[in-house]
């Protein structure tokens, strides 16, 4: 259990939460246990005595939901920026990480008393891997290396090394006066036409 995991801990990083590679019918399938996976992590870190606790958001957390002018080269989200709930086009994925990390606020500020929290919102992670268990991200990856997708939609996003991910993670982690901030990574925007190219390149 849970509880048992956060024994002892003096700071707790929190980095799971369902990322399907379709997309459920039931936009609950990806809120609910991403929301609930998140409190019960929070819950027994309190209880635990750490003193920190990291959350891994999403930039799924910031930039979707917006109007469409805001979608344009040069223009640059922020921390301060969340995803637009009220919008009905925002996928499931993304409701999931910012119906999480907005609960997760919520509970520190009610709840929360003497724990510091810190998010990080990365963009699309890619890069090394640990195991043959590959996330949704390295999915996408391993798809194009095999030929199994017919087409390349002009599409992009941004990308960040994991390696750089779990970096910001540990100095998330042990850095003094971090309580409350929000931290975006971001790499380059790449097309999916450009991400084969590197792909084939290498």
């Amino acid at each position: 259990p849970i509880s048992e995991a956060a024994q002892g801990c003096s700071h707790v990083a929190h980095v799971a939460s369902p990322f399907p590679l379709t997309v459920p019918k039931d936009a609950d399938e990806l809120i609910r246990p991403a929301r609930d996976g998140a409190l019960r992590a929070l819950r027994a870190a309190k209880a635990a005595g750490a003193g920190r606790f990291v959350l891994t958001s999403s930039f799924a957390a910031v930039g979707y939901g917006h109007p469409a002018h805001l979608y344009v080269p040069g223009h640059e989200f922020t921390e301060a920026d969340w995803t637009d709930l009220t919008n009905p086009a925002v996928p499931p994925y993304m409701r999931s990480k910012t119906v999480a990390e907005r609960a997760a606020r919520d509970w520190i500020v009610a709840e929360g008393e003497g724990m510091e929290f810190v998010s990080v919102n990365p963009v699309a992670v890619l890069g090394t891997v640990a195991s043959r268990d590959l996330s949704t991200s390295i999915e996408l990856v391993k798809q194009l290396l095999e030929g199994a997708i017919p087409a390349l939609p002009d599409v992009g996003f941004g990308i960040v090394d994991v390696r750089d991910v779990a970096d910001l993670h540990v100095r998330a982690l042990v850095t003094p006066g971090l309580a409350g901030e929000r931290f975006l990574a971001s790499g380059p925007f790449l097309t999916f036409a450009q991400i084969a190219e590197i792909l084939r390149r290498n």
